[in-house]
């Protein structure tokens, strides 16, 4: 996920809203890119995100002063395994 900032001593988060509306978030798994604002998140293995349909994703951000910069929404239709 390209978050556009900084990332220099910030805290990034994935959150996300379900097809069934409800939201959540997950840490990032690692920060490929501190200084253009790159992270991404891994599932292990059995890992799913068990609901098909459409999920919207966002970045969120705090900064160290406390600041925080929610990132633009995305989404993208999630099929079941096989479909």
């Amino acid at each position: 996920m390209h978050l556009g900032c900084d990332l220099s001593g910030a805290t990034p988060i994935i959150k996300y809203q379900d097809p069934n509306g409800v939201e959540g978030s997950w840490s990032v798994t690692a920060v490929e890119d501190e200084v253009n604002g790159i992270v991404y998140k891994d599932f292990v293995f059995g890992e799913t995100l068990a609901v098909s349909g459409r999920w919207t994703f966002w970045g969120y951000v705090t900064f160290p002063d406390g600041r925080i910069a929610p990132g633009e929404a995305y989404s993208q239709y999630i099929y079941d395994e096989g479909s």
